[in-house]
């Protein structure tokens, strides 16, 4: 026998055989062996957590590398945005100036049709004269006529 047998058939009379000390003795026993399948475990455990985090990090990788092109397509997108802004806003300047030169030009033109209204509104008070003064030519003329009449007629 050797040294740990003797040890563990002394344990075994000191329990008194019963079910307490048999799992206490094969506890001692069965200690390399569960050490061992304890660290086997672990190192399952480790390889798949490795596996698990190899999966996750290749899974994150295409998620950024696919946000890193929605993010450059975004910017192209900005860029082309603020291209048409700033040449929506020279043209809208360009638009602001015709719009004052019409306005001028409106001034103008409007200035010169109630020029010309006022001008009608004389002329056509000048027109509304001509009847009565066809009327007091025509008097006129009957009075001359009868006055050359008159002189006409004693040298007859």
């Amino acid at each position: 026998m050797t040294g740990g047998e003797i040890t563990l058939a002394i344990i075994s009379a000191l329990l008194g055989g019963g079910g307490i000390g048999a799992v206490i003795v094969n506890a001692i026993a069965n200690r390399k062996k569960t050490k061992a399948e304890g660290e086997k475990i672990a190192a399952e455990c480790m390889a798949i957590l490795g596996e698990t985090y190899e999966k996750r990090m290749a899974a994150m990788l295409s998620s950024i590398e696919r946000l890193d092109k929605q993010v450059e397509e975004l910017k192209d997108e900005k860029r082309i945005s603020e291209d048409t802004i700033d040449t929506l806003k020279r043209e809208n300047a360009e638009l602001k100036l015709q719009v004052e030169e019409y306005a001028a030009d409106v001034d103008k033109l409007t200035k010169a049709v109630k020029s010309r209204d006022k001008r009608i509104t004389e002329l056509e008070k000048q027109v509304a004269e001509i009847p009565a003064l066809e009327r007091h030519i025509a008097e006129l003329s009957a009075r001359l006529d009868s006055l050359n009449g008159d002189s006409d007629g004693p040298s007859a």
